[in-house]
């Protein structure tokens, strides 16, 4: 399947999934992406790679099934 065939298919109202590991996971790519690209001043890149990773390490820890409740 090609990768442009595989994205349309993808509905995002389908998608269960928690906001908190939705928000983490934005936040780590942001930062990284930009990171990668260097965009942030050579002072703020360590800053900004630090909240990269920090919001990818919770959005790890908070991701659990969606089928899941708390008491589970």
């Amino acid at each position: 399947m090609n990768i442009l065939q595989l994205l349309r298919s993808i509905n995002p109202l389908e998608l269960r999934g928690s906001w908190k590991t939705t928000l983490c996971g934005m936040v780590a790519v942001l930062c990284l992406t930009a990171s990668e690209f260097e965009l942030p001043p050579p002072e703020y890149r360590k800053v900004v790679e630090f909240t990269g990773l920090s919001a990818l390490g919770l959005g790890l820890m908070l991701a659990r099934d969606a089928n899941k409740r708390s008491e589970d």
